[in-house]
């Protein structure tokens, strides 16, 4: 079964190592200032969530 793939947005890693969360990824997450995410690796992927 092929997965439909959509780009949402591209970041760019900083010197100290961190990204920005675009903002359609934060809108469909519902993710505010101060809210935790999660990194869950799966096979060749890392999925991000809300925590």
């Amino acid at each position: 079964m092929n997965k439909k793939e959509e780009i949402l947005g591209v970041a760019t890693l900083s010197v100290k190592h961190q990204i920005t969360i675009t903002k359609p990824i934060r809108k469909i997450l519902g993710l505010n200032p101060g809210d935790r995410v999660v990194f869950i690796r799966k096979d060749n992927e890392i999925i991000l969530r809300k925590a």
